[in-house]
């Protein structure tokens, strides 16, 4: 579903399909949609078992609330929030999101990282946080133990690097901070 201007969807849209393996929301959005976060008529037994990739990039969100994942959190492969003018991310935001291998929010406006935003994510592979205006980077915000490989950085506002990459992500092979 792209090119839209919704303001929410009902649950029903993604909660009564089992074998659902992806959600493309391209260009809809103008805040973080509700049916999401599970704060809007919420099934209790909401279960989307096959769902692999989830795609809300190119939309307006601003914020990624608390629990934004609340309904999809079985998510495995991908998310992505790229260019969707992110600027606030909650420090709890993600935390449903404990399958996930790759999680793009590059492209975005955000300026601080939570310490506590991928304490959940140990299965995370990549990470993509490029073009965004961060000027602090703590490695504690990173989960532990962790099976990151990658993390991208490049082209933010970085100045500070806190704690070593390699402790929290010991099978860390690529760290992109160029453009700084």
């Amino acid at each position: 579903m792209n090119d839209n201007n919704f303001t929410n969807l009902p649950t029903d849209l993604i909660c009564d399909k089992p074998y659902l393996y992806a959600i493309n929301l391209v260009k809809s959005f103008r805040h973080f949609p509700r049916f999401l976060t599970g704060n809007y008529q919420v099934h209790d037994n909401c279960e989307v078992p096959y769902l692999h990739m989830v795609r809300l990039f190119e939309n307006n969100f601003s914020v990624v609330p608390s629990k934004a994942f609340r309904t999809i959190h079985n998510a495995r492969d991908e998310v992505i929030l790229s260019y969707s003018n992110i600027s606030l991310i909650h420090k709890d935001a993600l935390i449903q999101l404990t399958n996930v291998l790759y999680l793009s929010m590059d492209h975005n406006r955000i300026r601080h990282i939570p310490r506590t935003v991928f304490r959940k994510q140990q299965h995370m592979r990549q990470l993509y946080l490029q073009n965004n205006l961060i000027s602090k980077f703590d490695t504690q915000c990173l989960p532990s133990p962790s099976h990151l490989r990658l993390i991208n950085l490049r082209n933010n506002k970085i100045r500070s690097v806190i704690g070593q990459f390699h402790q929290k992500s010991p099978l860390m092979e690529t760290i992109h901070l160029q453009n700084n």
